[in-house]
């Protein structure tokens, strides 16, 4: 009775430590929102408001952890980053106590297994980098509450033959396969654990259906993960938080390499990585529990033979892995999966230590390791926040201010809370962090620009160098979001022209005054805004509806610049509206497509996501389609890198929406080239191919589009003869725009009418199709035609144009009459 008060108690104070670590001077440990939280808080948000599960899932790959603390905020009244740290936390404290059952369990027979307890669950409460993942969003720390609990499950399973903890067993491994992807090599560590088993006890029917019945466990678990993994195309692609770039697994130098980093990041750390994870003074296990680490291994090597004894090496030495195939093999949030191996083994030696002659003394000892280590962490953790170089000089690269967006985060404050209207570039807002700061803690409304008068304010340029975590734009910004502190809205505006930005862009860099903050860190550049501000001429750029998408979402202006400008990057502006709020995601790409569907500019790298020309979320943060107001204009500007061997001609712009789940393109009205919406033109090196014009006099027009401005013949058609080659120049003048692909034509007619000679083509050879033509321009077409030697004079040459593949030709109308042919004879 009295062994176990005094385990009962110990196990209180260990998880007393473990909260008390966790939570301490918690608001500013580590302060501001790392990517991660920001997009799982976002996410949260989203849900509890209604809008669904938004399956794009990019950084974020599992669902399941936002959705179950999408649930403990609404218990707990609201979402904020200090709540839904306290639900890791939790979750970590768990883990402290999931690891002591384990070492209870698996060390039954050991004379000391409550010692191996407690020193098992107090390595994990103390590991300084098991106390900073603690702090954190991430769904990572599933992994050391799960594992400890399937291993709990199936040793138990096997000892008592019951089905139950098999079930359970296969349920928990489920979890810690589908929260996280280093989770995904867990399976395969708990096959060669109970492989091993199988070896030492032989195979019984018992266990063979204990094993049936962990599967079935485990398939339940799974059964949402494989339902996202088949709803949504590639999804499994999507979970890539392994290797990028070249894999260890094809290069054993390089797979030694990492292995010898990721063991130092446990054991002797060589340098600093990363803020959020491992200190600068201590590895994950400090110098006392590397010595009880080893004993532990060395009498596990010794007794491999005893029940599940190796299990937690096993598990240690295989959830490294998930480490070693990554492209950064020091960063510990992938190696949450062996805190449970190391802890036991930790435990296992200090249990091993007591046995010795010197018990008393020993005892004393790791009594006094209980006292002191506790405060020996807490100043670790302290000192990792608030005293290194890197939290008190935010220009370095792996400075605090950087990786937590410090800078960002006061930025958006101050437009919070100013009463001044603030102009900034929209970038910036739709990002995760301004959810959070604007939607989230104050609660911004946001819609797209109603026509509104705007207000004189101030306009703001980030600092966006690499310094405070602000994006790095390469472009100048040319659409901005208007932050209304009276009100508490954010508009959406239209985009400036390409020249107005780069004027205003240029005036705030050169003129504007510093905006600090009371750390006095430069912000950013800002312009107080007079009456004639650049903004107060701004309008939605709207006509008739150029294409619908889903039957839903309408595209109803483009702003483009009407001559491209090789390697620039170009804005594009569209304005999309919908015709009813249906409760869905859409996501487009744009390129820029030549007159041969040959794409010569797209989408690089966004702020959003680190792939070229991926499928964007119209506006994926701060305003996606499904929060929209039907009928609402909303201004959407894709910045698009234009080559730099551009060649002159016509160009269209190529949109394709898609919605979820999976990468669905949706149809359109637009004229298609497989999933693509042909929706706009424009042009490189115009001046080739057109002349600026006037309407002309003449009174002869083709298609209610194209006038007949003059046309010459090398000679006239009465003097033709068999043999003879006619050259032609005719000109057009384009009152109107059209989408279509026109073939204009030349033909000459013998005697008979038989159509002797011909030449049927897109203008230009297809370099200037119909569908370039710019409006009040002159265009002028040459072509040359030989007659053949036994054709029939007199001849008749004849000209207009027709529909391809259709072939139908384009009416003609003189001088305000149809003609019935349907051509023009050029005499």
């Amino acid at each position: 009775m009295r062994g176990k008060v005094s385990y009962i108690m110990g196990m209180v104070f260990v998880l007393w430590v473990a909260f008390a670590l966790r939570v301490w001077d918690l608001h500013n440990l580590p302060p501001g929102i790392y990517y991660d939280m920001g997009r799982i808080l976002q996410r949260i948000w989203r849900v509890n408001e209604g809008y669904g599960v938004l399956l794009y899932f990019q950084d974020i790959a599992e669902p399941f952890d936002f959705l179950l603390r999408a649930i403990y905020h609404r218990l707990t009244g609201g979402i904020n980053l200090y709540m839904s740290q306290l639900f890791t936390i939790w979750l970590n404290v768990l883990a402290v106590a999931a690891t002591g059952l384990c070492a209870r369990v698996l060390y039954h027979k050991h004379p000391h297994r409550n010692l191996i307890s407690l020193f098992a669950s107090f390595t994990l409460a103390t590991m300084p980098t098991a106390i900073m993942l603690g702090q954190h969003l991430f769904r990572a720390n599933w992994l050391p509450v799960t594992i400890p609990l399937t291993v709990t499950a199936i040793i138990l399973a096997w000892r008592t033959q019951k089905m139950l903890p098999a079930l359970l067993s296969g349920i928990f491994m489920g979890i810690s396969t589908s929260f996280y992807t280093g989770g995904l090599l867990f399976p395969p560590a708990m096959a060669l654990a109970i492989l091993l088993q199988l070896l030492l006890t032989g195979i019984k029917w018992i266990r063979v259906k204990q094993l049936f019945v962990m599967s079935i466990g485990f398939g339940l678990a799974m059964l949402p993960w494989l339902y996202y993994f088949i709803r949504v195309p590639d999804w499994f692609l999507r979970v890539g938080d392994l290797s990028e770039g070249q894999s260890p697994l094809s290069n054993s130098d390089l797979l030694l390499e990492h292995i010898q980093i990721t063991l130092a990041t446990i054991f002797v750390p060589t340098s600093l990585h990363d803020l959020r994870y491992n200190t600068f003074t201590t590895a994950f296990l400090n110098p006392i529990f590397v010595v009880l680490f080893v004993i532990g291994l060395a009498i596990t090597l010794w007794r491999w033979r005893r029940s599940w004894y190796l299990t937690p090496l096993l598990i240690a030495c295989i959830m490294i892995f998930p480490n070693v195939l990554s492209s950064e093999p020091y960063q510990p949030v992938r190696m949450v999966g062996t805190f449970m191996g190391l802890s036991l083994l930790v435990g296992l030696g200090a249990s091993e230590l007591y046995r010795t002659p010197m018990k008393r003394l020993t005892g004393l000892g790791l009594f006094a390791i209980l006292l002191v280590t506790p405060f020996y962490t807490g100043y670790q953790v302290w000192y990792h926040f608030n005293q290194q170089a890197q939290i008190t000089n935010p220009h370095m690269p792996l400075s605090i201010a950087l990786k937590y967006r410090l800078g960002f985060e006061d930025l958006l404050v101050d437009m919070a809370e100013t009463e001044m209207p603030t102009y900034v570039p929209l970038e910036y807002l739709d990002s995760d962090l301004a959810v959070n700061v604007l939607r989230i803690q104050r609660d911004y409304t946001v819609s797209g620009y109603d026509g509104r008068e705007l207000p004189n304010g101030r306009v703001v340029m980030p600092r966006n160098d690499q310094t405070y975590g602000f994006f790095i734009l390469d472009y100048i910004p040319a659409q901005y979001g208007l932050v209304l502190p009276d009100t508490r809205e954010i508009i959406i505006l239209p985009a400036l022209s390409s020249d107005d930005a780069t004027v205003l862009h240029e005036m705030i860099l050169n003129e504007g005054n510093e905006l600090t903050n009371d750390k006095g860190w430069v912000l950013g550049q800002q312009q107080i805004l007079d009456d004639t501000h650049v903004f107060s001429e701004l309008s939605n750029v709207v006509g008739d509806v150029i294409a619908t998408y889903d039957d839903t979402l309408e595209l109803v202006g483009i702003d483009a610049p009407s001559e491209l400008i090789p390697n620039s990057v170009q804005p594009i502006t569209l304005y999309w509206r919908l015709k009813e709020q249906t409760g869905r995601d859409y996501y487009s790409r744009l390129q820029v497509w030549s007159y041969d569907d040959i794409s010569h500019g797209f989408e690089h790298t966004s702020p959003l996501v680190g792939e070229p020309d991926f499928p964007l979320n119209i506006h994926f943060n701060i305003y996606p389609t499904v929060m929209w107001e039907a009928g609402e204009i909303v201004a959407d500007t894709r910045y698009l890198p234009i080559s730099e061997t551009l060649p002159a001609g016509g160009y269209r712009f190529a949109l394709a929406v898609y919605r979820y789940p999976g990468f669905v393109p949706v149809d359109t009205s637009a004229p298609v080239r497989d999933i693509w919406g042909m929706v706009g033109r424009t042009s490189f090196d115009l001046t080739q191919f057109t002349t600026p014009a006037e309407t002309p006099s003449t009174q002869t027009i083709v298609g209610d589009a194209y006038h007949l401005r003059e046309y010459t013949l090398s000679m006239p058609s009465t003097d033709l003869q068999a043999g003879d080659t006619l050259s032609a120049s005719i000109t057009w003048y384009v009152e109107s725009l059209t989408d279509q692909d026109y073939i204009t034509y030349l033909h000459i007619l013998d005697a008979t009418g038989t159509l002797v000679a011909q030449q049927d083509t897109q203008p230009f050879a297809g370099q200037f199709p119909t569908w370039a033509f710019p409006t009040g321009h002159d265009v002028t077409l040459d072509y040359a035609l030989t007659i053949p030697e036994d054709a029939l004079a007199p001849f008749t040459v004849r000209t207009g144009m027709y529909t391809y593949p259709e072939i139908q030709a384009l009416s003609v109308t003189q001088d305000g009459e149809l003609t019935p042919e349907n051509f023009i004879i050029l005499e």
